[in-house]
Order: structure tokens, then sequence, then C-alpha cells
């Protein structure tokens, strides 16, 4: 038992290594591209350079624009996709994603409140993105009531989930009819996802949530590592199923909230993150959630590159470019399991 331990934790750690270089690789490609060309070189020489106008101009772009967007990226992606790995394990459904539980529907009505009628939690800067998490919480914390009072089985988490994204969508699709044209284009450019916010302060704020939910998850995740295998088998060795499942959907929404208040509504990441790491044979939730935020990570930089040089200079909405990837996923996936069903039959 302990030789099989100590195997999973060296596995774990190399899959970790190899995450993080390929994340800190993509996002060195990134840095690098953009309308305006800068190589390593120039941007090294403006570092040592002393009160140039040009070396200011080009220190201005990398410094100011390109790495806080790169940064929040990979933080946003690494919330949806270790929030999708939670979701996954806890519910045991292996479609199951961040916005199953309303997130991405409450969100898109918090923000189109704020954008159509003028309604915000605070004013100024924030509006928007408090509004958007406000209600993205909500929607979270009513799932959280109805399953804590029915017993917080999967079934009945997604099926509330379920009817709190329709409930959300319907109250977006009725603040949309009675808007102006222009409130209605804004909104919809909100929830179509976007890094165009990205500022160190953002940046800043989005790593805060990220780890200090990481610090919270971390001695829950040998408890949810059992709940994973089965309710029964958790409850045998004394675990406390409805108290782990209901802590890690509170993780899991609130780092999901989070992302989609600052980067809009962008799917499909917390889906496709933690399948692609169990197509690898990661398994184990203490290695699957972990490398499934390295991955989150790792999808938004590329599709964020994606979206800006596909049609450059004009900027893609991300989320578009997201759901391509999570289709082409599905699809592969879906492909892939037939074959596997027919050559058994």
């Amino acid at each position: 038992m302990e030789v099989c331990e100590r195997n999973r934790k060296v596995v774990s750690l190399r899959f970790a290594f190899f995450g993080l270089s390929l994340l800190l690789l993509v996002m060195s490609i990134a840095f690098f591209l953009g309308d305006t060309k800068i190589t390593p070189a120039m941007f090294l020489q403006a570092l040592v350079s002393n009160n140039n106008y040009d070396s200011d101009q080009l220190l201005a772009i990398m410094l100011r624009i390109r790495a806080p967007r790169i940064l929040l990226a990979a933080i946003a992606g690494g919330c949806l996709g270790m929030a999708g790995a939670l979701m996954q394990s806890l519910l045991g459904n292996s479609l199951a994603s961040p916005f199953t539980l309303g997130i991405s529907s409450a969100s898109a009505f918090g923000a189109s409140l704020a954008i159509v009628a003028g309604h915000s939690v605070i004013s100024g800067e924030f509006s928007i993105i408090s509004n958007a998490f406000l209600f993205a919480m909500i929607a979270c914390l009513s799932v959280y009531a109805l399953a804590s009072l029915f017993g917080s089985s999967p079934i009945l988490i997604i099926l509330a989930g379920m009817g709190v994204n329709f409930l959300f969508s319907s109250l977006t699709t009725l603040l949309h009819y009675f808007a102006s044209p222009e409130a209605v284009y804004r909104a919809i450019f909100w929830t179509a996802g976007s890094l165009s916010n990205a500022s160190w302060r953002v940046v800043s704020i989005e790593s805060g949530v990220f780890f200090l939910s990481f610090v919270l998850l971390l001695p829950l995740l040998y408890d949810l590592s059992l709940v994973a295998t089965g309710d029964r088998n958790a409850i045998v060795v004394g675990v406390d199923v409805r108290r782990v499942r209901l802590s890690g959907l509170i993780l899991a929404s609130f780092l999901a909230a989070s992302a989609v208040s600052f980067v809009g509504v962008i799917g499909f990441i917390g889906l496709v993150a933690p399948h692609l790491c169990r197509l690898i044979g990661v398994e184990d939730v203490r290695g699957l959630v972990p490398l499934s935020a390295i991955t989150g990570g790792i999808l938004l930089v590329l599709s964020d590159i994606a979206a800006t040089r596909i049609a450059a200079p004009i900027i893609l909405p991300i989320g578009a470019i997201t759901s391509l990837l999570g289709v082409v996923f599905l699809l592969a996936l879906v492909i892939l399991r037939g074959r596997r069903s027919w050559t058994r039959a």
C-alpha cells in the first residue's frame, strides 16, 4: 500500500512538473506574439535602457498590456480547470462542469443588470464584475440550500443547478427584451468572454482567490478522493460525505464565479481540462485537481493566442474559441469511445 501511494505521488509530481513547464512555455510564446513585433532580445535591451522613449513604449506594451492578459488567462483557466475537476469528482458525472450549478447564466444576468439597468452592488470600475460575482454566488448558494434540504445527493444537485440555470437564463432574456440595442450589445459582448479587462490589480485579486481556494482545498483532497470512489466506500472509513461534497462544491463555485466575473462566460475549459488529465492516466482526485488547474491555464492561454491572432488585428471573443475547442474535443471523445464499443462488439 505504501509503495503504491509513493508511486502515485511520484507520477503526480512528474505530470505536475511537465504541466507547469508546458504552461510557462505557452505563456512565453504568447508574451512575444502580437501586432507589434517584439523579440526577446528587444525586450531585454529595453529593460536595461534608461530614459529611452522607444524602450518605454515597448515596456508599456509588454508589462502593462500583454503580461497581465497572459497571467489572467493562466489563472482564470486554472480556476475553471480546478472547479471542473472538483465538480466531476464530487458529482460522479464526467460531463459536469463549473456551469452545472447555473453559474454562467446567473453571472450573465448580474452583468446584464449592471449594464442594462444600471443596478449594481458597487459603483465604479468593478460594478459589472461585482454584480456578476454576486449573482453567481447567489446561484451557487441556492443550489447548496436546495441540496442541503433534500440530502445533497449528486442527482439532486444537478437537477437544482439546471433549474437555477434556466431561471437566470429566462430573466436575462426578459431583461434584454426591454433594453436598448446598445445596452444589449454591451451585455452580449461581456457574456462572449474577454480578457480586455486584464490589469495587475485584477490579476492580483484573481491570484488571491486561486491560491486561497487551493490552500483550503488541500486538507479535503484525501476525503474527496474517497468520495469520488463512491459514497458507501467513503462512509465505511468514516468520511462525512455530505460535508465533504458540499464543502467541495462551495470551493468549486467560488473558483468558477470569480473567473467568470472577471473574464465573462468562458465554457468548456472546466469540462475539457479534467478529461485531458484522465486521458494521460491521472484518475486520483489528489493528482487530478492540481493537474486540471494547470491544464485549464494552458488551454485558456492557447485560446487567447488563437483569439488574438486568427483574425488579427481583430480580437475574437475568447468564449467562442473555447466553445469550438470543446466541441472538437467532445466529437473526438465520441468517435474514440464509439470505435472502442464497436471493437468490443
